[in-house]
């Protein structure tokens, strides 16, 4: 915008239906406000719906990764060389045990 403020186009769609609504001669009766408190309703909604949806998702991949193991960090791995890793215990409360092969001595 002019002043530097990001904008959205829907601010710019509903500030162009306001904005010709009351340029009418008849002013804010000819404003579309069923369609703005549509649009207002759907600002109001969308955070917590957004919300809502992120905490699902974030429960079922947690709930569907449970007692699961995982790839060790890279700082672990080195230089991505082979290795093998063995660990107990949950997926809460893990130990592992890293190796890598010994490497074969050229004849």
């Amino acid at each position: 915008s002019y002043l530097g403020i990001p904008v959205s186009t829907t601010h710019c769609s509903v500030g162009g239906v306001i904005g010709v609504g009351l340029m009418e001669t008849k002013g804010y009766r000819k404003v579309n406000w069923k369609l703005i408190g549509l649009v207002v309703l759907s600002w109001i909604i969308t955070l917590p719906a957004a919300g809502g949806v992120s905490a699902g998702l974030y429960a079922a991949a947690r709930a569907s990764t449970r007692d699961q193991w995982f790839v060790p960090p890279a700082d672990v791995v080195q230089d991505g060389g082979e290795y093998s890793y063995t660990c107990t215990g949950t997926a809460l409360t893990q130990t592992c045990t890293y190796s890598w092969p010994t490497p074969v001595a050229a004849e």
